[in-house]
């Protein structure tokens, strides 16, 4: 596995450690629990800095 640079603020997610991830956790909660974190982000919109800003990826 790469180790990620020092500067790397959010950690890269590879396919390999999301299918670890969703082994250990299991498909359907994983499903469910994601589902409901974006409900929830929804139910928040107007909450959200909906400002345009550049891409930087």
């Amino acid at each position: 596995m790469i180790k990620p640079s020092d500067k790397a603020i959010v950690p890269f997610v590879s396919v390999d450690h999301m299918m670890k991830l969703i082994h250990h956790i299991g498909l359907e909660d994983m499903v469910v629990g994601l589902a409901a974190e974006i409900e929830s982000d929804f139910k928040r919109w107007e909450r959200f800095d909906k400002t345009p800003r550049m891409g930087a990826h």
